[in-house]
């Protein structure tokens, strides 16, 4: 008996090698999926990130341009001559790292058509901002001088 047991067990099995086969190709197919996970949620990262910046980009932009539209309507309540369209140096001008705006100024009667544009220092991204802008007179004081109201959005 001792020697068909051994006579048994110094053959190789058919089972075994059949057996290491199928286990390589689990490993293959596992890796394959861990990979193709990996590069997908790689992408992902990468396309979020991007996303991200645009937005940043447009919306330092914009509120470059709604600072240069402020930055203009405090202008003119301080200068409320009228203006023939130009661009007040004063009014084209860098903000910190965040980009910059330039601002126009075109009168239209009675009115002042405010077109701010921001720049943003991240992507280069450009927004536009317009207000239209009434200036009256709101009261006459004893030493003469104007008070002038503005109203915007007209």
């Amino acid at each position: 008996m001792d020697r068909r047991m051994s006579a048994r067990s110094a053959r190789p099995r058919m089972r075994d090698s059949t057996e290491r086969g199928i286990a390589f190709i689990w490993a293959l197919l596992t890796l394959g999926i861990l990979v193709i996970a990996s590069a997908s949620t790689m992408a992902t990262a990468v396309s979020h990130g991007r996303l991200t910046s645009h937005y940043l980009g447009q919306a330092q932009a914009f509120f470059s341009a709604e600072t240069g539209a402020a930055e203009a309507i405090e202008w003119l309540r301080r200068n409320p001559l009228p203006l023939a369209p130009a661009t007040p140096a004063d009014l084209t001008q860098p903000i910190l790292s965040q980009g910059s705006y330039s601002v126009t100024i075109a009168p239209q009667g009675a009115y002042y058509l405010l077109t701010s544009t921001g720049i943003s220092a991240l992507t280069g991204a450009q927004r536009q901002v317009s207000r239209t802008v009434l200036v009256t007179p709101q009261s006459a004081g004893p030493t003469r001088s104007i008070d002038f109201g503005i109203a915007t959005g007209i």
